[in-house]
């Protein structure tokens, strides 16, 4: 079967990132202060293997995969999903006028801070109740986030069967059964060639501190790709 050139993803960039945020909910500035470090390296990295491709920086296909120490209701996760953070948001705490903050966004509107990725969940927060099951602990703060117009996500692995846990009684892991505390979570995708690829939707303007989560893109591709966190 011959593939046109142009649909052709072999030999294709792929920018993979895996991060460890920050533990201590205490601390929930500094966790979105090393999220927005975060994000600001990844895409001087797609920017630079952009240019080595010759192709459009949001053309380059991006994972992050990381235990971000966050759950979805935390700037954190609002912040990678929704792609901007109010100024106000209380998880900034003191650093909400600090000036250093600017350095890490992509907006010239100081009462926003933004990154220039555009990022998609791959797992419906509302369907994995935890991923870290301790006894005093028990939420979801391990995720994957992929750039949807140059990477259709094909799949993810199913939540953890938690009647499994109440039946058995089970107070917390690492268990006989479970060797770690964390629950792994798995995505499939393909890389969409950019003869395909569609521009995403940019972030609706802040007006809250809720997050949302953006829509995954359907498109087709050639190649397919296998991650866990």
């Amino acid at each position: 079967m011959s593939i046109n050139a142009n649909d052709n993803v072999v030999g294709s960039p792929l920018v993979v990132c895996t991060a460890h945020i920050h533990w201590d909910p205490e601390f929930c500035d500094v966790k979105l202060v090393q999220t927005m470090m975060l994000a600001h390296e990844v895409h001087r990295v797609a920017k630079e293997t952009a240019e080595k491709y010759r192709i459009q920086p949001q053309q380059t296909p991006v994972l992050i995969c990381g235990d971000l120490n966050s759950l979805p209701d935390s700037g954190v996760f609002e912040f990678l999903s929704q792609g901007q953070l109010s100024r106000k948001h209380p998880d900034l705490k003191t650093f909400r006028e600090d000036t250093c903050l600017e350095r890490f966004s992509s907006s010239d509107d100081t009462n926003v801070l933004t990154h220039a990725l555009r990022l998609d969940s791959a797992v419906d927060t509302t369907s994995i109740p935890f991923t870290n099951y301790t006894l005093d602990f028990k939420g979801m703060i391990d995720y994957i986030f992929s750039t949807p117009q140059s990477l259709a996500r094909l799949g993810i692995l199913g939540s953890f069967d938690s009647n499994w846990v109440t039946n058995n009684k089970i107070l917390g892991f690492p268990h006989p059964h479970v060797p770690s505390d964390h629950i792994p979570i798995m995505a499939q995708y393909a890389i969409i060639p950019t003869t395909h690829q569609r521009t995403p939707p940019r972030p609706q303007a802040v007006a809250n501190t809720t997050n949302s989560t953006q829509a995954a893109s359907t498109s087709s591709s050639h190649s397919q790709l296998t991650f866990s966190r």
